[in-house]
């Protein structure tokens, strides 16, 4: 007991260090700049107020190297400096967030710089992500093991770029995750719901997952269907309530411009194919079709409804950034490494009883 509490103190201060020393180097993505613009609508300021006061934080709290690129003359940035309306038009995908951009709000409202507090969020979103990686392993093999995993996760550059960002996808993977570990666990049923309502409000195309833990649910689970029914419900109407309440239109979704054009459409699937030939890609994907044909019943169930949502997700939104995607990785990792601790004990149990046989 004493050991395994020094190892979850131990791997906790070297998470905190090391994604304290990451998050000092944000990455200053443009989307930053779209999240300070809701937090603004929050407080009330009128369009070209808070446009305005967006663009003379960056340019008087961003390095300017950072600042020169986030209003380069590329694609849209540029029109949305110069032009407040057009900076308003992009806001709809950005205002769909509310449990990130709430969170920045309070932060501010708080004291600290609207800059800094956009991406707080990420940092501390990552920590308990990382820890809750580190306890999952701990329950599925030796303590050891799980030290070594969780250390080796925590060092992908996409889990660094994750805490550095001005986003809510480190909210979001941390959500889905505890989803994950809520059903592996065998949990209550409120705690995963209570975790998947969150992980909407943290990212809304969530919602797909949700609906795909609720489809397996409803024809698992013969006793409880007309509950499934109505939380299906509740969970579509809650998809087009969240963003009319935030200040979008119902329709916001209908902005995205591959919506309609065949050859937009084809050519961010184009993207998709091209990214998916990545290692990382395929090694999760190989340890997921392992899993499909040697896992347990619940890796099984677990790995079908990832694989669901990444292809759901993928014909919608066809965009294979990884940092939409490490939750699901994560996950997967350690149901293989469960998996192979079964099986090795499994192996040493029967050893152990043909020793005493003979």
């Amino acid at each position: 007991m004493k050991l395994n509490f020094l190892s979850y103190g131990l791997f906790a201060i070297m998470a905190f260090v090391f994604l304290f020393y990451t998050e000092r180097h944000p990455q200053y993505n443009w989307d930053m700049i779209a999240y300070m613009g809701v937090v603004q609508e929050y407080e009330g300021v009128g369009l070209r107020k808070a446009h305005d006061s967006v663009y003379n934080m960056i340019k008087r709290d961003l390095p300017k190297d950072a600042y020169n690129v986030l209003t380069a003359k590329v694609e849209d940035q540029y029109e949305c400096l110069i032009d407040a309306k057009a900076y308003e038009n992009e806001l709809s995908f950005f205002r769909t967030k509310p449990l990130y951009t709430f969170t920045v709000y309070c932060l501010h409202k708080l004291g600290v710089n609207l800059v800094t507090a956009t991406y707080i969020p990420s940092f501390f979103s990552c920590f308990v992500l990382i820890l809750l990686i580190f306890h999952w392993l701990n329950q599925v093999t030796k303590p050891v093991v799980a030290f070594i995993i969780a250390v080796l996760l925590m060092l992908l550059p996409k889990f660094a770029e994750l805490c550095r960002l001005s986003s809510p996808d480190a909210i979001s993977n941390m959500l889905i995750l505890l989803s994950i570990y809520l059903i592996h666990s065998k949990s209550k049923r409120i705690w995963i719901y209570i975790a998947l309502a969150f992980s909407v409000l943290a990212r809304i195309d969530n919602f797909i997952f949700v609906i795909v833990i609720l489809g397996f649910q409803f024809f698992n689970q013969k006793n409880t269907k007309m509950l499934l029914l109505v939380t299906a419900g509740v969970s579509l109407l809650a998809l087009l309530l969240i963003p009319m309440l935030l200040g979008d239109s119902y329709n916001w979704f209908m902005k995205f411009a591959f919506l309609f054009s065949v050859d937009d459409y084809l050519r961010h699937w184009k993207f998709v194919l091209f990214d998916f030939r990545y290692p990382s890609y395929m090694f999760i994907a190989i340890i997921a079709v392992l899993l499909l044909a040697f896992g347990n019943s619940t890796s099984k169930e677990l790995t079908r409804m990832m694989l669901i949502t990444f292809v759901i997700r993928c014909i919608l939104f066809p965009s294979l950034q990884e940092r939409f995607f490490i939750a699901y990785e994560f996950a997967v990792v350690v149901l293989a490494v469960h998996h192979f601790s079964m099986v090795q004990k499994n192996s040493q149990s029967k050893g152990g009883v043909g020793v005493k046989v003979n």
